[in-house]
């Protein structure tokens, strides 16, 4: 499923049992602090964890275009869950699905994302012996929601534990049964907040940093070396703290890009210290000069073939920051504040929501690398051909298997720029076509001088009677300005005119992001076949084709 546009309308739907005050106006207000251009709309649904003999459609009111269900399992009778009144945990288990059943059958067309806001763990903490009461009921939510997600592929179901912190009232909880104070609302608008967040937020593609009082206290330039601030002093470790996220979040391998106004000489020397953590071979691309620095950003990102989509940008300066916002609209600021504390909890908050499935690892990090390091070289070439023939560049063509099926489908949800379908497929989807007979997917993975860049490219063909379709083609945009592209395109006709179809039929979807490739087949001989609502028809006569 796709990032939403931040633009969108969104409609959060709040299930629970219990009257919670202002917790609409604070879930509200706290949405739009964080994301000022959504149109937010707010449901409270009460439900009946025992007879849910509502129709929870009549209440859903999805009048945006992203719309988010919770539900809040504060259940009824939080004592039964405790165990203060005997409950089997089967009938706790039944009661729960019942309800989830008849909501969700009623809107898993509706509802983009459906949240299960889960306070097993946490009671847990308060009821000591009830583990293992709170566990069967935890994992037979876990079962549930794995069969939900394998089964709705236009829906993303999962659960969020929510901290022990949202019971803050013991005499109520034990007396009766009201778990909740004046804090709870508050408590429950940053769960979903966090959520909803990670919803809207895009994907992280880089981390872009500033220098002076960013990741070192003073400026190098007029302090000296000597005088920055790096561990030693209680200013000088929050500074060593940030250096320590950043460079995981490098060895997580999400590339860091260093923009700073300074001589570079200077902010080279610097890293020579060694009271420094960070190391100039954690960054991709380092940028030290004195020009407007969202120019020198875009620069660097040209040179690793990175558009602004997913850019993140940590500087101490407010001025920077707000310049680098307006001449670049999509990039996202990690700190609002300029104070190194502030800095050091935005940066542990962003790098807490990095997971393995939203960034890759250090061999992509080690190919942005070499990206950088092959543009610098480029320039001492006569020409384009002469650049890419000392690169030599090695492909190697394979069948997706269970070794590169996660890759290929990491690459087919997020790619972007160089994808000609943006067709996205759930696992499941996946795991179907690769077993039908007619289908085929093939991966590419790319090495040169530099390193091994990995798979970076996926073909997929599903052949007709006389003919085959090209239902997937796209590369990472790491890859482009390479005429990767071409060589993929002559492996889809070769394997097509060798398997005896007699004409090979490709589509480009019309979306922005993917201008790129639109002209990607006319380019390439192929004639305009049929238009289709956003698609274009693009076929290859391939009777008198030669296959290589």
């Amino acid at each position: 499923m796709e990032v939403p546009n931040l633009s969108d309308n969104l409609t959060i739907d709040l299930y629970h049992g219990f009257n919670i005050d202002n917790v609409s106006e604070r879930i509200k207000t706290d949405v739009l602090s964080v994301f000022p251009n959504l149109n937010v709309c707010i449901n409270e649904i009460a439900y009946d964890i025992y007879l849910p003999n509502r129709d929870p459609k009549e209440h859903s009111n999805k009048q945006g275009n992203v719309c988010i269900c919770f539900f809040l399992f504060l259940i009824d009778d939080l004592q039964r869950l405790t165990n203060s009144i005997s409950l089997p945990v089967d009938i706790s288990i039944n009661m729960i699905y019942k309800l989830l059943n008849s909501s969700l059958t009623n809107l898993g067309k509706s509802y983009d994302f459906v949240c299960i806001l889960n306070p097993f763990s946490s009671l847990k903490d308060i009821s000591k012996n009830t583990d293992s009461h709170f566990d069967k009921i935890e994992s037979a939510l876990k079962l549930y929601i794995n069969k939900i997600c394998v089964n709705r592929r236009n829906m993303r179901v999962f659960s969020h534990s929510l901290s022990s912190s949202i019971y803050i009232n013991p005499k109520l909880f034990f007396y009766a049964a009201l778990p909740f104070g004046t804090e709870t609302p508050c408590i429950i608008s940053n769960h979903i907040i966090e959520i909803v967040k990670k919803i809207f937020m895009p994907i992280p593609k880089a981390l872009v940093i500033d220098l002076d009082n960013t990741v070192w206290g003073g400026v190098v330039g007029e302090d000296g070396i000597e005088s920055l601030q790096i561990g030693q002093t209680p200013v000088g470790n929050i500074f060593i703290q940030i250096q320590a996220s950043i460079k995981r979040i490098s060895d997580y391998g999400l590339p860091i890009i260093v923009v700073s106004k300074n001589n570079l000489e200077e902010a080279i020397a610097a890293f020579n210290d060694t009271r420094m953590l960070l190391e100039l071979s954690d960054f991709v691309s380092f940028n030290a000069s004195w020009n407007p620095k969202y120019q020198s950003l875009i620069k660097a990102l040209n040179k690793i073939n990175l558009s602004l989509t997913g850019i993140y940008f940590l500087d101490d300066s407010i001025v920077e920051r707000n310049e680098m916002q307006n001449n670049c609209s999509s990039i996202n600021i990690i700190n609002k504040q300029s104070d190194c504390i502030s800095i050091l909890k935005d940066l542990l908050t962003f790098e807490s929501n990095l997971t393995g499935a939203e960034i890759a690892n250090s061999l992509r990090n080690n190919s942005y690398k070499a990206i950088h390091d092959a543009e610098i070289n480029r320039s001492s070439y006569a020409n384009k051909d002469d650049f890419l023939s000392s690169l030599n560049m090695s492909f190697d063509f394979s069948p997706c298997d269970k070794h590169t099926m996660n890759r290929c489908l990491d690459l087919i949800n997020k790619t972007n720029q160089f994808n000609l379908t943006t067709e996205r497929l759930s696992i499941r989807q996946f795991k179907h076509r690769l077993s039908k007979n007619n289908m085929r997917y093939f991966t590419l993975a790319v090495k040169d001088i530099y390193t091994d860049h990995g798979v970076v490219g996926v073909i997929g063909l599903q052949f007709k009677i006389d003919g085959c379709i090209i239902r997937h083609f796209l590369l990472s945009c790491r890859m482009l300005n390479r005429d990767i592209e071409i060589k993929m395109l002559s492996k889809a006709k070769d394997y097509a005119s060798s398997n005896h179809a007699v004409k090979i039929i490709g589509w480009y979807k019309q979306v922005p992001k993917s201008r790129l490739v639109k002209t990607f087949y006319a380019d390439n001989y192929f004639s305009l076949y049929r238009k289709k609502l956003d698609r274009i028809y693009y076929i290859k006569d391939l009777t008198t084709y030669n296959a290589l």
